[in-house]
């Protein structure tokens, strides 16, 4: 999961040339997901680490409009509470 991270976090590179994070993101969770096996917790991991380096706004907008309306409200609400009890979330 570590070696996910990093490979695919702020030092990404596609073909040689860097990838934006966006770019990152999508080739990271994939890579989780098309490597088999219990992948579940480490794809969560891998796209909390990943979408919180790149951001809301770099999130992949169609992964985004995937999501049914109940689960984005849902996850909003529940992102604001995690920073809301995290101190160091809101540096």
């Amino acid at each position: 999961m570590l070696y996910m991270t990093l490979k695919y976090g702020s030092g990404g590179e596609k073909g040689g040339a860097p990838m934006n994070a966006t770019e990152r993101f999508r080739s990271g969770v994939l890579a989780n997901a098309n490597r088999g096996g219990e992948n579940v917790a480490t794809g969560a991991l891998i796209g909390a680490l990943l979408g919180a380096q790149c951001g809301y706004s770099g999130l992949p907008k169609d992964l985004l409009r995937g999501l049914a309306r109940s689960q984005r409200e849902q996850l909003d609400s529940e992102i604001d509470a995690f920073v809301a009890a995290v101190p160091l979330a809101r540096m």
